[in-house]
Order: C-alpha cells, then sequence, then structure tokens
C-alpha cells in the first residue's frame, strides 16, 4: 500500500505524543496514535503506563462515533492478543477504522505481524514502514528487550580530554561541569536500573538516585541501584542501600561472598543474586544481564567504573555511549575503560550515529556500539 504524505505528517504527531511516556513505560514500548478523518485530527492519545489502555485505544475513546470511515496513524503495530489489556485489533476493527498507516511491525512474538494480518482480513487497508527507522529508534529499547530479553545498556562516563575518569589518587569529583551532571541525572530519571562496581561504591559512595534540578526534582521517578562485585567487598552502610527506588538495591556476586555477608545484606533489604565467574574471576556480566532481562528491566545506565566499563564492552552488552568530555588533561590518571584490549586497531570497538553537542563548557557525544559478539 501507499504512503501518503499526510502518513508522514501524522506519523511525527503520533511519535511526538508517545515520547510523552519516555521513562513512564518501563519494558513495555512507547505508542503513539491519531485519528484523521479528511485530513483533520479527530482525536490522539499516547500509551500513558503499564496496565493502562493502549494508544490506540485511547485515541478511538476520545474520537467515539466519529472513529468510523476515519485513518488512524500510530508507530507500532496494533496488538493482537491478550495481556494486560485486549487486543488492539479488535477495537480497531470494532470502531469501524477503514486504512492503518502504522511505523513497525510489533516484534514481540506473540503478534510480530499478527496484528497487521486480522485487520487486513476485517478489510482494513494496512500501510507499513512509515518513517520506520525514527520509529525504531524511539523504541531501541523495547526492541532490545523483547527481542535478547536483557536490557539496553548506556554507557555513561565523564573524562578529561585525553581519556580519564578520575586521578591516579582515585579523585573523580567532579571531572564534568554542573549541566553536564544535570544531564547524568535526567538520563537517571528515564532509566529502570543505573550499574556500578564495587570499586566506584568504595571510592565514591554515590547514591545512584534522580535528582534532576527544578521541579521535577520531587517526582522523578528513580532508578534502581545495582551493584556488581565478586566477593561483596562493600560497606553495608553505602548510600545506595538506602534508596527509594522499587525493589530495593540489586547486588550481584559471585560465590566468592562471604555467607554472613550476604546474609547481612538482604537483612538490610537488599537482593543479592550469586552469578558465575568470567574468566578473569569477576561477576560474569552477561549472567549480569540475563538476570535483569528476568526482572524485566529493560534499561541500564551503567556509570562505572573503569573495570566494569572495560567488562561490558569486551563482552559486547553496550548498546550506546554517552559520554562527556571535559575540557582538561590529566596527563595520568584512570582509563575511561579498564582491563587489557584488542592486539590490533582493526579490533577496536566500532562506533556508528556519533553525535556531538556542548552542555555547558563539557562536549557530550552520543553513539552506537557496534557490536559483533552478542
Amino acid at each position: 500500500m501507499t504512503v501518503r504524505t499526510d502518513d508522514l505528517r501524522w506519523m511525527k504527531r503520533a511519535l511526538a505524543l508517545a515520547k510523552r511516556a519516555h521513562g513512564s513505560v518501563e519494558h513495555y514500548p512507547m505508542v503513539g496514535a491519531v485519528v484523521v478523518k479528511n485530513g483533520r485530527l479527530v482525536a490522539e492519545g499516547y500509551f500513558e503506563r503499564p496496565g493502562g489502555p493502549h494508544a490506540e485505544v485511547n485515541a478511538l475513546k476520545k474520537a467515539g462515533a466519529r472513529a468510523r470511515g476515519a485513518d488512524l496513524i500510530l508507530n507500532l503495530e496494533p496488538c493482537s492478543h491478550f495481556g494486560r489489556t485486549p487486543p488492539c485489533a479488535d477495537a480497531v476493527i470494532a470502531a469501524g477504522i477503514k486504512r492503518v498507516a502504522a511505523g513497525m511491525r510489533d516484534p514481540n512474538p506473540l503478534v510480530a505481524g499478527k496484528g497487521f494480518r486480522k485487520l487486513e482480513k476485517a478489510g482494513i487497508e494496512v500501510v507499513r514502514g512509515v518513517l520506520e527507522d525514527e520509529c525504531r529508534e524511539l523504541n531501541r529499547v523495547f526492541i532490545k528487550f523483547i527481542t535478547a530479553r536483557a536490557p539496553f545498556v548506556t554507557m555513561k562516563a565523564a573524562m578529561t580530554m585525553d581519556g580519564k575518569i578520575a586521578a591516579a589518587s582515585g579523585d573523580s569529583k567532579w571531572v564534568s561541569g554542573k549541566p553536564a551532571r544535570e544531564e547524568v541525572h535526567k538520563l537517571r530519571a528515564v532509566t529502570q536500573a543505573v550499574m556500578v562496581g564495587a570499586g566506584t561504591v568504595r571510592r565514591d559512595d554515590p547514591r545512584l538516585t534522580a535528582r534532576p534540578e527544578g521541579h521535577a526534582r520531587s517526582r522523578a521517578r528513580q532508578p534502581r541501584p545495582v551493584v556488581v562485585t565478586s566477593a561483596l567487598d562493600i560497606p553495608i552502610s553505602s548510600k545506595f542501600m538506602k534508596t527509594p527506588a522499587g525493589g530495593g538495591p540489586l547486588i550481584f556476586c559471585t560465590a566468592l561472598a562471604p555467607v554472613k555477608k550476604v546474609e547481612a545484606f538482604l537483612r538490610a533489604g537488599a537482593e543479592v543474586v550469586i552469578v558465575k565467574k568470567d574468566r578473569g574471576g569477576r561477576a560474569d556480566i552477561r549472567a549480569v544481564m540475563r538476570e535483569l532481562g528476568a526482572r524485566k528491566i529493560a534499561s541500564v545506565l551503567l556509570e562505572g567504573g573503569s573495570g566494569l566499563f572495560g567488562a561490558a564492552l569486551r563482552a559486547g552488552v553496550v548498546d550506546e555511549l554517552v559520554l562527556f568530555i571535559a575540557p582538561k588533561i590529566m596527563g595520568g590518571g584512570i582509563s575511561v575503560t579498564g582491563g587489557i584490549g584488542p592486539p590490533r586497531i582493526a579490533d577496536a570497538i566500532a562506533l556508528a550515529g556519533v553525535k556531538a553537542r556542548r552542555i555547558g563548557a563539557d562536549l557530550m557525544i552520543t553513539a552506537k556500539v557496534v557490536n559483533d559478539n552478542r
């Protein structure tokens, strides 16, 4: 079926609506929907929260009888199965929609084209792939989670221009400026979990909470703090243990952790998960990601330190980078990634879609990681 010029216009509106739920949908997709008739907007809606009505149902409810004979534009295929809500494809058919323009097929195996087929069988014209690249980019977290059952991992680091995240003494306050640190709190507020290693806990004692400036501070959604430590060699009095996040702190360690210490952390309210060791004797980061996926944690902000950064990159679990580069030179200190790298430049990890913008005095660089060993 042919994509119309108006489809592009209304799809942009659907995407804008979907973005309103950024940080609120957990492991579900962000979806916006627009009902259009004779070139005019009839109604619109978006998926607001888990367990609530889907975007198209919200839009169709507002449209009422005006939906009959109208077009429905949305960024994701209507679902065709019973989940926490009834099938949306059935609601579209019942509303009398004559044409559906969708951004992308739902990667969920329970749907995966079945919604489109149900609509077509009911005589509804279906147009696929409207601004598909933009639609896939918006829901990259959902796509990774639903296809790999593992979280989308964003590695965030603040570094000097020569790639140092801390001085040789371990001091890292502050590599970046206040505007960059504020940007990090915004990232935390839309991510389900923030992960650090034992060294970062011992050195910085971070709270790992989202504390954006202004009015949003009081209602910021809190990410779950995740700590990876081989032997559980961190203080039980660490600030992250007092997290306001639902589910409490989550700690991954290996069998090297003393049983009494594991029990103490459990009594203090933490969830402690023992995972296998990797070849270097550390907690296996791929096993950690599988456990997070099993807990329906779809997005992780990896914040350090150097050893965990290196292990995650080598294991191929990092999906994107967010780097804050300060106009400073250390001339020594702790590099952003620890461990032994590949022997040849040709084997370096490739990046794509690199973008840069100024954040105060710092440079914020974002890039996708090209992983071949997933």
